[in-house]
């Protein structure tokens, strides 16, 4: 009989010391509709968040940070 090998997928788990942002969250912080958020996601303006359950995505805060530093230093160099 043959071996079958189950693999977890890997899913980020949430760390207790970061901070994470649900797109409700990101929505406020950017002054914008939810669905903007949702959409900048999928086109790649704004990074992939994280699914860490079915209708459960979250941004960390290092990602969004280091996203916001990278847009503000495009800006600065237009």
């Amino acid at each position: 009989m043959a071996k079958i090998q189950i693999t977890a997928r890997e899913t980020p788990q949430p760390d207790k010391t970061t901070r994470w942002f649900s797109a409700a969250d990101l929505a406020t912080r950017y002054g914008v509709d939810e669905k903007s958020v949702w959409r900048w996601a999928a086109n790649g303006t704004l990074p992939r968040g994280v699914k860490l359950s079915r209708g459960t995505t979250r941004w960390s805060e290092e990602t969004i940070s280091t996203w916001e530093a990278s847009r503000a230093a495009e800006a600065e160099a237009a």
